[in-house]
């Protein structure tokens, strides 16, 4: 089979667009993974705030009496931190569901565009199973978006086009 008997522009942009998908999975997980530091971060610092802020408030109440720094700091301004009032156990729980399930869409995205350049190879050189394979880069390239790939949506446009251009291909 010669190259014009194959269906090449809707391989390329597949392929492109496959793995403009995978950048854009990889970029999610990536920045989920940095920002889950900032946010374990900002919990262990709240804690230890407000950790501190009781020990302190207590400390500074039996030394000083009734002052100004004893109220504040007693009082709970100062002294509240995640683990009063319940928050730790409720705040990170649903936190961290959170986050997996944004980690789980992020690794979608990456398999989905595996999938996607798969399917770009298996047209470019199966080309007689061009409906097949271009509704697999075409389904793919769709659930893409699932994940949240805002970042990267030219590789779910790319994929969709090759996709539609390798259903309606026909040898000449």
């Amino acid at each position: 089979m010669s190259i014009e008997d194959k269906p090449t522009t809707a391989a390329i942009l597949s392929l492109i667009g496959g793995i403009l998908i995978i950048i854009g999975g990889i970029s999610i997980t990536t920045l989920l993974s940095i920002g889950s530091m900032g946010m374990m971060g900002g919990m262990m610092g709240g804690m230890m705030g407000g950790m501190m802020g009781g020990m302190m408030g207590g400390m500074m109440g039996g030394m000083m009496g009734s002052g100004m720094m004893c109220s504040m700091m007693g009082n709970g301004t100062m002294g509240k931190g995640m683990m009063d009032n319940g928050m730790m156990g409720a705040g990170m729980a649903g936190q961290t569901s959170f986050y997996y399930l944004l980690q789980g869409l992020g690794i979608f995205v990456i398999v989905a565009g595996i999938i996607v350049i798969i399917g770009a190879m298996m047209l470019h050189s199966r080309p007689q199973q061009n409906t097949l394979w271009g509704m697999l880069i075409l389904i793919f390239s769709v659930l893409s978006v699932v994940g949240g790939s805002g970042i990267l949506l030219s590789g779910l446009l790319l994929g969709a086009i090759g996709g539609a251009l390798a259903i309606t291909w026909k040898p000449k």
